[in-house]
């Protein structure tokens, strides 16, 4: 299944820039629920064409905010703002679990994609997750500073702390606490804290993983290289596991498989970007050994050495493929939101091999219908 910035097919930024189609609700008291429109109908045809994912009411009522509010996460939001009051809105958590699946859309579209293949509660659940990792995952790339990272994201530790000890879908009596819970994302993790879906220190191993990356020079080699990835999106997947309640040998070592297929083909294909803003998550011994200077990538002139490094990175990327779905007979189907990102993987590495591993092509956005049309084939299928 993670994150804006995240190692796990998200560190293109966004590229779901086509989303799915917003369906809204015009009835009185909608709590802005969001509900799931299946992937296929009763006639047993699919709705590709007219939409598919989920539906998210959007009215300033339900929302808390007027249109074109900045959405504030992390340290810098103003929770005595009425906008950013609405995250415990109801016992039930519905405001709440509309704005973090606003979020994981608009930040992790395949992985919220997903989550079409989940029960609704799991659902939810998976959108709090996703939501979460999206906002730890960019904290790299919304500030100017480094140790203004490392306040945004202390602030995420201390408010996981604070989600875990109020273990309350109510508001408690304490006004700090309170006003912490009242950040939606903080409010659904203590919803899954809370129940045990979660565990405090899964979130905080995401959270460190993010803070690692905040002044680094990039991966040394290809082992740092996949390291980074396994304690991003590996891990990500792990906690996505456990929401699922998926406690079984093959599931897990399938998402680690799958997570640095997805992972992989996510980082070459937020290269262009990351040079863009100084960065290179490329291993840098294989580049070296491949004659690709860091700073040519950094200046935007990558020389010809740049695609032989892709092609041994995708090489590497489908032997985990292979893996992955080698276990399918071994993994239960209630694992599915969380694999369906080797297709989505699969669907990457073809693409990039389609611009002849160009990773500065401005061709490997993929189709607005290929993540739909993944997650659809392993519906019908039951294949990952």
């Amino acid at each position: 299944m993670i994150g804006h910035g995240a190692h796990g097919g998200n560190e293109a930024k966004q590229h779901g820039k086509v989303g799915a189609r917003r369906f809204i609700q015009e009835t009185p008291g909608n709590t802005g629920r969001p509900r799931f429109r299946p992937l296929v109908g009763r006639d047993g045809r699919g709705r590709i064409g007219g939409g598919c994912g989920f539906e998210h009411p959007r009215t300033r009522e339900t929302m808390g905010r007027e249109p074109g509010h900045r959405r504030l996460y992390g340290p810098d939001m103003d929770t005595n703002s009425t906008q950013t009051q609405t995250g415990r809105s109801g016992d039930d958590g519905t405001v709440a679990v509309a704005a973090c699946a606003d979020t994981a859309r608009d930040l992790d579209r395949e992985r919220w994609l997903a989550g079409a293949l989940a029960p609704r509660k799991a659902r939810d659940d998976l959108a709090v997750l996703l939501a979460f990792n999206a906002e730890v995952a960019r904290t790299r790339d919304v500030v100017s500073e480094a140790i203004l990272g490392r306040i945004r994201l202390e602030w995420w530790r201390d408010t996981i702390r604070t989600a875990a000890a109020a273990k309350s879908d109510h508001t408690p009596d304490d006004p700090a606490v309170a006003a912490v819970l009242a950040h939606p994302v903080a409010g659904g993790l203590a919803r899954l804290l809370g129940r045990g879906a979660l565990v405090p220190a899964q979130l905080i191993a995401l959270v460190d993983a993010r803070e690692a990356e905040l002044d680094d020079a990039g991966p040394g080699d290809v082992d740092d290289f996949l390291a980074r990835i396994d304690a991003t999106a590996g891990a990500l997947n792990r906690a996505a596991l456990r929401i699922l309640g998926v406690d079984t040998e093959p599931a897990r070592e399938a998402s680690d498989h799958a997570a640095r297929a997805y992972g992989i083909a996510g980082q070459m294909r937020a290269t262009a970007i990351n040079a863009a803003r100084g960065r290179v998550a490329l291993p840098h011994d294989l580049l070296a050994a491949h004659d690709v200077p860091v700073s040519a990538l950094r200046a935007g002139s990558p020389p010809p050495g740049l695609a032989a490094v892709a092609r041994e990175l995708a090489g590497r990327a489908r032997r985990h493929l292979v893996a992955a779905r080698s276990l399918h007979r071994e993994v239960p189907a209630a694992a599915l939101p969380v694999l369906v990102t080797v297709r989505f993987a699969r669907g990457h590495l073809a693409r990039l091999a389609h611009v002849d591993f160009d990773l500065f092509s401005n061709r490997l956005e993929p189709a607005p219908l290929a993540a739909p049309l993944a997650v659809l084939g392993t519906m019908l299928t039951g294949r990952y």
